[in-house]
């Protein structure tokens, strides 16, 4: 007798084939795929039993659409029950992601991570009667997805009109991303609403969130695109920063008077005391004038807010958390107070109007593709305190025509300038000791380089890839011409020059001049100009002159 029994409803025999409900019983973890067999990609209604592990889930995702690798797959199921299974550890990872190279695999009475995400097929789960636990992007991307049902008998988890609640926790897990209707008014014993909990629910209008609630947890509402007001109860002491993102219809994120941790000024969320501000909503337009309060502008603070036309910084704003300024497409000017020292990740990525940026002198630091995207930059002026670059922080600035970077840094990261075709002069430090892979990959247009180091930099994979080494001249101490042409990288340039340790043919070590000239909307300053410039001095400091 087979370990495992098969049992297939009588309606299976029916001119119907599998369309009814087909049940199967996995006595041994890791034989659903032998069970099924050939009917993988037929059977539309399933009621799996027994114990499911790593290699049981593959198959399950299978038949809802998708393959371990993200492909999509031939299969149909619509219906899954699994009131009568158990999910235990063991098999292979049921999912790897290519992004994060992270593959995850079954855990004891828990859907793990991932399980099933982007199953385009799947309508209705029941979950185990013995689940203790779902974690993070369980249903994610599930675009077909309407209920989630749990037997009564579950202690941990419970189901009301197909959503998905905690009771250990007495969070709101998951409202399904086809569930019918357009309001929903989340249940009063409800104090977090979760991770993921309305993502892409595009048939919503509006969501109540009840006085109890206390947090809101990361991508709550993304893409919740028909969303156009929040209102947050006075209960409420925490919300992700990304709570919001996507939420391309939202005008007005509205506190509560009672609340003691956040507040709002015209349907814009801040904390309490106002000195950040936390969320702009992505369908205001127009011009913005930061309160004077703020000094610092939180982590995807005005993200994607693509109908902004300009946006006026405080004059004691000190830091810009990640993504702060995240594709502002509209916005053509930024002007940074010299109180900022900080710049977080990707903060002004994708600002492709940018013309002018004005950095602060007291800048420190600036984060992983800080600027990357903003393609209609023509110059940036580096202050002389900006040591410090996160990878790829000028990438893809097509515009971008020259970069010089200040002494006192040691390494220019990977991609720093990567794809800013037009990039025609650069200008690298005495004090640069690292060059990082590819971090001029595809600049094209590059014509001079400048490294002042003494000692060629060591270099990541390809940091010079498609730059024309035959047009492009670089231009290096002297003295150290021999070593350049000797070394693997940089003896791929034809023309090698060695220039006065100044940087300037012919004066003196100690003098330093100035070897680029700017206004202060960052344009190239003509010669007959008169007034404030910004000078790029020969050492890659820079400083503001008033010329008469």
């Amino acid at each position: 007798m087979k370990n495992s029994l098969l049992l297939i409803t009588l309606g299976l025999f029916a001119s119907v084939g599998f369309s009814q409900t087909t049940t199967i019983n996995v006595t041994s973890p890791g034989t659903l795929a032998t069970l099924v067999g050939d009917q993988k990609n037929v059977i539309t209604d399933l009621t799996v039993t027994g114990s499911l592990n790593g290699d049981d889930i593959i198959v399950l995702r299978e038949m809802a659409g998708i393959t371990k690798s993200g492909a999509p797959s031939q299969g149909k199921m619509s219906n899954l029950d699994m009131s009568g299974a158990s999910i235990v550890p063991g098999g292979a990872a049921y999912m790897y992601d290519y992004s994060t190279y992270a593959q995850f695999y079954t855990k004891q009475d828990t859907l793990n991570t991932n399980t099933f995400f982007n199953c385009p097929a799947l309508q209705t789960v029941t979950l185990p009667a013995s689940l203790k636990a779902v974690e993070k992007r369980v249903f994610s991307v599930c675009g077909n997805l309407k209920s989630i049902n749990v037997p009564a008998s579950n202690t941990s988890l419970k189901s009301i009109d197909g959503v998905l609640y905690s009771t250990v926790d007495r969070k709101l897990l998951r409202y399904p991303t086809a569930h019918l209707g357009e309001t929903f008014t989340i249940p009063g014993d409800v104090e977090i609403v979760g991770y993921e909990a309305f993502a892409d629910c595009l048939n919503l209008l509006s969501i109540v969130v009840p006085e109890g609630v206390t947090t809101i947890e990361g991508v709550a509402f993304t893409f919740c695109k028909k969303i156009a007001a929040m209102d947050i109860p006075a209960s409420v002491t925490s919300i992700a920063s990304s709570a919001f993102n996507y939420c391309t219809g939202l005008t007005d994120v509205n506190v509560a008077e009672g609340n003691t941790v956040y507040k709002s000024e015209n349907g814009v969320l801040f904390n309490k005391a106002m000195t950040e501000i936390l969320r702009f909503p992505m369908a205001r337009s127009g011009a913005y004038v930061i309160p004077s309060t703020v000094t610092t502008v939180g982590e995807y603070a005005f993200d994607m807010s693509s109908k902004v036309t300009s946006i006026t910084m405080p004059e004691n704003l000190e830091k810009i958390g990640k993504y702060g300024f995240y594709s502002c497409s509209k916005v053509t000017e930024i002007h940074l107070p010299n109180t900022v020292n900080f710049i977080g990740n990707g903060a002004f990525g994708f600002c492709s109007a940018l013309k002018v940026l004005e950095l602060p002198d007291a800048l420190t630091e600036i984060g992983d593709w800080c600027f990357s995207g903003c393609k209609a930059l023509p110059n940036v002026v580096l202050p002389a305190t900006l040591v410090k670059y996160g990878e790829g922080a000028f990438s893809d600035c097509y515009a971008l025509t020259s970069i010089a970077v200040p002494e006192g840094t040691t390494v220019i990261p990977a991609s720093f300038c990567s794809g800013s075709k037009a990039l025609a002069n650069v200008s690298l430090p005495s004090t640069v000791t690292n060059i990082g892979q590819y971090a001029f990959f595809s600049c094209s247009g590059m014509k001079t380089l400048y490294c002042y180091a003494v000692q060629p930099p060591q270099c990541g994979f390809f940091p010079f890839y498609y730059v024309d080494k035959a047009a492009c001249t670089l231009y290096v101490p002297k003295a150290s011409v021999d070593a350049y042409k000797a070394d693997n990288v940089f003896k791929e340039f034809n023309i090698i020059e060695g220039i006065e340790p100044s940087g300037i043919v012919g004066p003196q070590v100690d003098e330093v001049v100035p070897v680029a000239v700017y206004t202060l909307d960052g344009r190239v300053a003509p010669a007959n100009y008169s007034g404030v410039v910004i000078q790029v001095m020969s050492n890659g400091t820079t400083r503001k002159v008033l010329v008469k």
